[in-house]
């Protein structure tokens, strides 16, 4: 019971991480990152393949991955360029944007789920572990 825990806790964090962390001013460390979401997008993933130490037999999974994060990274800069030009006026409105905005995010994770559960099944134990904790890291904050 604690592995499926721990793994649907892992599915939440990156599936909210990727591409959310693409529109996030602070990369690692806290260090502000550039205002382009792919650039930031692509050295996140760049960071999390060479950290989990991914092999040729695991580039497929990977790679699915990684482009169904780019895919849902589209989208949410899609729907927050949308945002921008049309800004609600009223609390209300605004509260109503921002459930909206949570409701595509959740469909985000719901897209990138199977590629995930794909990609973390393709991972040896120790890769498993490496991902558990650089997804742990990445939501700790000071």
């Amino acid at each position: 019971m604690k592995k499926i825990g721990k793994t649907l806790l892992a599915i939440v964090i990156i599936g909210l991480a990727v591409p959310a962390y693409a529109y996030s001013p602070c990369g690692p460390g806290g260090k502000m990152q550039e205002r382009n979401p792919e650039a930031n997008l692509d050295k996140h993933l760049a960071r999390m393949k060479e950290a989990l130490g991914i092999t040729p037999d695991q580039e497929g999974p990977w790679n699915e991955y990684a482009q169904k994060a780019k895919g849902e990274m589209e989208k949410m800069r899609d729907a927050m360029r949308e945002a921008r030009q049309d800004m609600p006026q009223t609390a209300p409105q605004r509260f109503d944007r921002r459930i909206e905005m949570m409701k595509r995010r959740i469909a985000s994770l719901e897209n990138m789920d199977e590629a995930f559960k794909r990609l973390y099944g393709a991972l040896t134990p120790q890769q498993q572990a490496a991902a558990d904790k650089h997804f742990m890291m990445m939501h700790r904050h000071p």
